[in-house]
């Protein structure tokens, strides 16, 4: 019993020793954020009580990362739907493929002709072959490395 009543107390005593640490590293991270947030002077505040502001407010840009291979009858469908969004701010879209062989390359570059009229972009890459990591994870990373530096997400 006395084993048993340790072993509790010191499980107790961990559990508060890890929310404490935990609590501070989310202050840490909050008073960085808060750091780097510029502070909105007057001329740049946004009402909240009207929809009209003296700076118009542009939503971050979007980097959207899809590895593919291959494709199926309703492949480019789908893909239309997606690039299809109401989205405000400027998107990007990546295919990223293991090979320029793909089935999917063609598929993409008509994409890429259909949204020429549009703010968005489509481009297809093609990643380096794996070697330390499943190929959708490489094709990912590719599409990332690939990504507008400028864009928040």
């Amino acid at each position: 019993q006395v084993q048993g009543s340790i072993f509790v107390l010191l499980l107790a005593f961990g559990w508060i020793w890890a929310s404490y640490n935990r609590r501070r590293q989310l202050n840490k991270i909050k008073e960085a954020i808060a750091r780097e947030s510029p502070k909105p002077d007057s001329a740049t505040k946004i009402s909240r009580k009207s929809s009209k502001s003296s700076v118009a407010c542009q939503p971050p840009g979007v980097s959207v990362v899809l590895p593919v291979k291959g494709v199926h009858c309703s492949s480019l469908s789908n893909w239309r739907t997606l690039l299809a969004t109401n989205y405000a701010g400027a998107v990007e879209w990546t295919f990223v493929v293991d090979s320029a062989d793909d089935p999917a390359v063609p598929l993409v570059k008509q994409l890429m002709k259909e949204m020429e009229e549009t703010a968005s972009e489509v481009r297809v890459a093609v990643a380096p072959r794996a070697t330390t990591c499943s190929q959708k994870i490489a094709n990912q990373l590719e599409g990332m490395r690939l990504a507008n530096p400028h864009a928040k997400y």
